[in-house]
């Protein structure tokens, strides 16, 4: 596809960020069901890496070079964004959790600040400030009264934000599927020594008692969240100016936050409504930040 109609990279971004969106109302359901944060990221990241492997084999894109390693390296903090983010859902809301997970954002900015050792410029302490005051009005009180799922989500925030620096890695010697296979098996050997470090010494007799429902979200979660949704961006990013790209991947958002409210009955307040409007006004605002 190497001259695509304008609209088909937009799209394909907007996709990727609904199908992030519904992740967490489905790993919620998964813990209404009586599963563990490491049952439910050991199926999903399992199911991810099966069909990511035969979808890379199938079309010759299995590459190991230079980059590799480097990709390899990046991709556990795929690993430790689910846990973490996985983690906060035991104890928040799903409206709190991506809020938590969106301060990413701003997160990279800053970080670039300090990698290329210039102070923040007025213009990113403004959307900083302007995020804060949405995440306050969304979620302010159950933020404060959670101090577990407040650390759980920051320290996701912290591993998305790496994990966007090096989502286009390697973009020049690697295919989208290879390097999207790459940065998952990454992420599924953080995954898979969590797992077996939890439920040691007797993982598999013990624990892997699943029911249908439960393996049928899982593979959803799989599908949607470590196949489906990363390919999209992978296609869809690179065609798109930074801007563009950011606006339709804030869609995560909105659409985790009404997924809770109609699957899960899940409040949303006057409040809540604004605060999410300032929020996805700041990240659209970040790109233009020099």
């Amino acid at each position: 596809m190497k001259n695509p109609h304008p609209l088909i990279p937009s799209l394909f971004v907007f996709t990727g960020a609904c199908f992030y969106g519904f992740l967490a109302t489905m790993v919620k359901l998964c813990y209404d069901l009586g599963y563990s944060t490491y049952q439910v990221t050991m199926v999903q990241y399992s199911t991810g890496l099966l069909i990511m492997l035969v979808m890379t084999l199938l079309t010759k894109n299995l590459i190991w070079n230079r980059a590799s390693a480097t990709l390899l390296l990046a991709g556990t903090t795929l690993g430790f964004t689910g846990i973490f983010y996985y983690l906060s859902l035991t104890s928040s809301s799903v409206s709190t959790a991506i809020i938590l997970l969106m301060q990413s954002t701003w997160m990279g900015v800053l970080w670039d600040s300090i990698a290329e050792r210039k102070r923040p410029s007025s213009k990113l302490l403004g959307v900083v400030l302007l995020i804060w005051v949405g995440t306050y009005l969304t979620a302010g009180a159950q933020i404060i009264a959670n101090l577990q799922g407040l650390i759980y989500g920051l320290i996701a925030a912290i591993s998305y934000s790496i994990t966007i620096k090096f989502s286009g890695f390697g973009k020049e010697i690697h295919t989208p599927i290879s390097r999207s296979f790459t940065m998952l098996l990454g992420g599924f050997l953080v995954i898979a020594a969590a797992y077996f470090w939890t439920y040691s010494p007797s993982p598999i007799h013990n624990e892997l008692n699943f029911d249908p429902y439960f393996l049928l979200l899982g593979t959803l979660l799989g599908i949607c969240g470590t196949v489906l949704a990363p390919l999209l961006f992978s296609y869809g990013m690179p065609a798109l100016p930074l801007s563009k790209a950011t606006l339709l991947s804030s869609a995560e958002l909105p659409v985790s936050v009404l997924s809770a409210y109609w699957l899960l009955g899940e409040g949303l307040s006057i409040s809540q409504i604004i605060g999410i409007g300032l929020i996805i006004i700041g990240i659209i605002y970040i790109p233009t930040i020099r």
